[in-house]
């Protein structure tokens, strides 16, 4: 790991001084996110994993980390490249005998519904993931399963030498409601209707506090503008009720990147003279992450860093984002597992260097259209 403020290596941590650890893994286009507490515990947000080399090298991160269960897992929100591959990933833990100590979500939502009162299949593997998650949630493998919104108390995790919170910021549990009724109404009338998703994304802010020192990560999901600002009033009350600190040192971005869930005022949550980095899980679609959004983190002094980058020149004449339209084969863009630690006394470490990117690197993505 290096540090941003120094580019020196952090020490190997001591049994007084607690250590985080955030993995924002290279899966492509999705979010699998892998956070070690300082007490050796692990815990999963949201899950992409296709078949074949991603899922497989995920496995070997496990057991190169001698991950043998989670104590806890959150899923955001019902979409594909934030679910696909859960149910395999929970299943081979727990058919060893492990238990998964708690699993959070956004609740009920008009896709269940719909499959439960009308056959309607919904998203197939989502329907089937949530049969499996009832499962074992009655026979005791998943320990509780409890849906979150925002308001509630934060969901503390206290660990030695450290106390670590996971405070739900959105939806707000009046947006909950009117989401789901609205798309029930839909889905009454046009059984084939798409309900919503990004609406209903948890954001999570995760914070870490060991004596005066703290810690604070903003996780945005798939959130767009609306619930985004909401969350920030919400974290705001949070921090004037508990008299912590409002800046983030750590924002993974909402959507990818996306223009579209690009709410500004995020970009403005960085702490003063202090190094801090906004964190992008992208794959290769075009305008994701998009150059706007990349930008404004840029200009607001943010280190960024995405799991894929097209920071290497791929040909003196053509943008990696265009090559797909010609005639000669695309040439893979770098990938990588964003890393980050947090210690009390060396603060905020981060690697790789591959995984930066830069306004000279700008160019290389494109902008939405619309």
């Amino acid at each position: 790991m290096t540090s941003p403020a120094t580019g020196s290596h952090s020490a190997v941590p001591t049994a007084s001084s607690p250590r985080l650890e955030i993995y924002l893994f290279d899966c492509g286009h999705g979010d699998t996110i892998l956070v070690k507490l300082p007490d050796d515990r692990w815990g999963m947000i949201d899950c992409y994993l296709p078949k074949g080399s991603v899922r497989n090298r995920f496995l070997a991160f496990l057991a190169a980390k001698n991950i043998h269960t989670f104590e806890f897992v959150f899923q955001t929100h019902p979409h594909y490249d934030h679910f696909h591959g859960m149910e395999a990933v929970l299943e081979g833990l727990i058919s060893k005998g492990q238990k998964i100590r708690r699993y959070y979500d956004h609740g009920l939502n008009a896709q269940i519904v719909a499959h439960l009162m009308n056959g309607n299949p919904g998203t197939p593997e989502y329907v089937a993931l949530h049969k499996r998650l009832e499962e074992w949630a009655d026979n005791g493998s998943i320990e509780r399963w409890v849906p979150l919104t925002a308001e509630r108390y934060p969901v503390e995790i206290p660990v030695g030498g450290c106390l670590i919170n996971f405070v739900p910021l959105a939806p707000l549990p009046d947006d909950h409601r009117r989401i789901v009724t609205s798309d029930l109404r839909k889905l009454t009338a046009k059984p084939t209707a798409v309900a919503a998703a990004n609406a209903l994304s948890l954001v999570v802010a995760l914070t870490a506090s060991a004596g005066a020192e703290s810690f604070n990560a903003l996780l945005g999901a798939d959130a767009e503008v609306d619930s985004l600002a909401k969350s920030l009033s919400c974290w705001q009350n949070h921090c004037a009720r508990y008299s912590c600190r409002q800046t983030f040192d750590v924002i993974k971005v909402p959507h990818h990147g996306s223009k579209h869930s690009h709410h500004s005022p995020v970009c403005g949550t960085k702490p003063a003279g202090i190094a801090a980095v906004a964190a992008i899980s992208a794959g290769t679609r075009e305008a994701l992450p998009d150059r706007k959004v990349i930008e404004a983190y840029l200009n607001a002094d943010w280190t960024v860093m995405c799991t894929t980058t097209r920071n290497r020149p791929v040909s003196a004449t053509s943008l990696p984002m265009t090559l797909s339209s010609r005639a000669a084969p695309p040439i893979a863009p770098p990938t990588q597992t964003v890393e980050f630690t947090w210690e009390p006394v060396l603060g905020l470490g981060i690697a790789p260097p591959s995984s930066y990117i830069t306004t000279t690197d700008l160019p290389n993505y494109a902008t939405a259209k619309k």
